[in-house]
């Protein structure tokens, strides 16, 4: 069983949703699951939202804290991509609640991450910004 996420591609919304599964590792599988990302990002037209569901992953501390240093700070952050209009993560933890309202601070550049229940709930705010 892989261990690397599914991903869907959807064009409306445009939407890039990664489903991370069970038994995902992070020194292992972060890479290959960011070079994925990237090469969709790069090739696409247009930006996308972009939508974690790690429901399946129970994230831990030191997952959240990688991911916050990985994603959101050095020379080439990958939630900084310019083709990344959103970052939503999808999770029933109240842990990585906590964690994405401390991304938006100046040392991880004041990203604006976004948590949902549900993946449904994610899509349901991007139609809302997309209406407005």
């Amino acid at each position: 069983m892989s261990r690397l996420p599914t991903y869907i591609l959807m064009e409306d919304p445009p939407v890039y949703i990664s489903t991370i599964p069970k038994g995902f590792n992070m020194s292992e599988d972060w890479a290959p699951s960011e070079a994925k990302l990237r090469e969709t990002l790069d090739a696409h037209p247009e930006p996308l939202f972009y939508i974690s569901d790690t429901r399946e992953f129970r994230l831990s501390l030191d997952d959240l804290i990688a991911i916050a240093n990985i994603a959101t700070r050095g020379q080439d952050p990958l939630w900084r991509h310019p083709k990344i209009r959103g970052v939503y993560i999808v999770s029933d933890l109240q842990l990585v609640e906590m964690a994405a309202k401390g991304l938006n601070n100046p040392i991880f550049g004041n990203t604006n991450i976004k948590v949902f229940d549900t993946v449904e709930k994610a899509l349901e705010d991007i139609q809302r910004i997309l209406a407005s």
